[in-house]
């Protein structure tokens, strides 16, 4: 998708320069403020980060496939884009063991380069996630415009967000329902939390 839209859209800007959001809550860098996507595409350490990233999901997806009965045809395969995040975590002085995951050697932590889809909630035929902020060609966002036409095929139909400060919603609705009616500050709340 990107090396596509390099032909003719090259020094349009990867994302969008207003992503800022109060107190604070955003996943904006502010390196993509002036970033093209020829300049993102003449990057090996970002092509690199992308094929590292891809041969994890593919082994994930097959892994998941051989417990899921889902014919591999029938996958969403939503676009998105990974950066490399593996930091040098310093050692700790106070002497206890690590309490951060560090990468093991020759291996990398990548995470999402713009907010992705994955972390939405789908009921039915409705969707709902975060607005992935991706490059704007003809007054579309480019990521969002793709991913609707994904979710499209599986007859979803995907309202996004603009809330940048996205959580996974995966766990929007839980059982049991009796959760919902007790008031939170009662000691039947806590106690059917502890079951």
């Amino acid at each position: 998708m990107w090396s596509k839209l390099a032909l003719g859209h090259g020094s349009i800007f990867t994302s969008y320069p207003n992503l800022r959001q109060p107190e604070g809550f955003s996943f904006y860098d502010s390196r993509l403020e002036n970033l093209t996507i020829d300049a993102l595409l003449s990057d090996d350490d970002f092509l690199q980060t992308q094929k590292y990233a891809q041969k994890d999901v593919d082994h994930n997806l097959e892994l998941l496939l051989e417990e899921v009965p889902l014919p591999p045809n029938e996958v969403l395969r939503i676009p998105t884009l990974f950066k490399n995040f593996t930091y040098p975590w310093p050692s700790n002085l106070d002497g206890l063991p690590p309490r951060l995951h560090r990468a093991a050697p020759g291996q990398s932590q990548v995470i999402a380069y713009l907010l992705v889809a994955i972390n939405g909630v789908v009921i039915g035929s409705d969707g709902l996630t975060a607005k992935p902020w991706g490059p704007i060609v003809d007054d579309h966002d480019t990521l969002e415009q793709a991913m609707r036409d994904v979710y499209g095929q599986a007859g979803i139909k995907v309202r996004t967000t603009g809330l940048t400060a996205w959580r996974v919603g995966v766990s929007a609705f839980q059982e049991p329902d009796f959760l919902l009616v007790l008031p939170f500050w009662g000691p039947a709340f806590l106690a059917a939390l502890v079951i």
